[in-house]
């Protein structure tokens, strides 16, 4: 039988009770002392700043309005090993005494040792924020191709992500643009500053092929594409960062040439797109019309 531990959670200095922001589907969270003292939950710090770019989370309240809250942890271990593989943050509220599941989180690498021995990790300054842009567009494939075309023109290395069914199974590799032509489908397209391999994206590997990192665009030199068919329409998504969160928690610059590329091909989609559906929006002529037509 899997082994469970249950954990009471204080500072190292002895403070147990916390107000707590949380971005559950992310499986991230920040608890904050009395004395206001701010410390990353579990693993926290690997993708907080990310996920809080788009938005800040509120703090959680009990039903009966108290925002302070006592935690304790409960690790579930995997069977015949030492290593956690499921987390659950109890809340209690510290006025009705109301407890709750405030948190999940599933754990997919190994060791675990640093979640049970260190659950908070001290963070000095939990709203920082970075240079990113999220467009999107409604395009045909012939301007889809057309953009990704003009990125090789500026220098970029295109990698592409993507799924075999015949093999069942995931490759990642540089393409061109007759090759992404005959794709069709992909999971996700890159456009590097540099040349990339697969060990500098790959989260694993396996028999079905390799698994990408999350968000490489963030700490990368790159621009990801992903799209999606909504309502019929192609939907094309663009992210991009021209800074970045260091392991200190600084922001830094990437570099000048990534940036000057980043704007040449805002200015490209300013150029040949419709800029109307909304501010990080740009869709072709066809695109738009649609958008227009379903309104209606």
């Amino acid at each position: 039988m899997a082994k469970e531990v249950l954990k009471e959670v204080a500072t190292d200095s002895g403070e147990t009770e916390f107000q707590l922001r949380l971005k559950r589907v992310e499986g991230v969270g920040l608890a904050t002392t009395r004395t206001g003292q701010h410390y990353f939950m579990l693993d926290s710090a690997d993708y907080w700043y990310d996920v809080i770019q788009e938005s800040y989370p509120r703090t959680k309240k009990c039903s009966c309005k108290s925002e302070w809250f006592t935690l304790q942890i409960r690790y579930y271990y995997r069977e015949h090993c030492d290593d956690v593989e499921y987390i659950e943050v109890l809340s209690t509220c510290a006025n009705c005494a109301k407890t709750s599941i405030a948190l999940g989180v599933e754990i997919h690498y190994s060791p675990t040792d640093g979640l049970v021995n260190r659950p908070l990790v001290f963070c000095k300054n939990p709203q920082i924020k970075y240079k990113a842009k999220q467009l999107n567009g409604l395009w045909t494939d012939a301007e889809f191709l057309n953009t990704v075309q003009h990125c090789f023109q500026l220098g970029f290395f295109v990698y592409c992500w993507y799924f075999v069914k015949q093999e069942n199974k995931r490759f990642f590799k540089s393409v061109s643009i007759e090759e992404l032509a005959d794709m069709g489908n992909f999971l996700r397209l890159y456009l590097s500053q540099k040349e990339l391999t697969v060990s500098d994206v790959a989260q694993a590997t396996d028999e079905l092929g390799v698994y990408l990192k999350e968000d490489l665009w963030r700490t990368g030199e790159l621009i990801e594409l992903t799209s999606y068919n909504i309502n019929g329409n192609e939907m094309y998504f663009v992210r991009y960062a021209t800074q970045f969160i260091d392991k200190a928690g600084e922001v830094q610059d990437k570099s000048e040439s990534f940036r000057a590329k980043t704007i040449q091909f805002e200015q490209y989609l300013k150029e040949h797109f419709i800029n109307k559906r909304h501010k990080n929006c740009f869709d072709g002529e066809w695109g738009y019309a649609q958008f227009l037509k379903d309104r209606k």
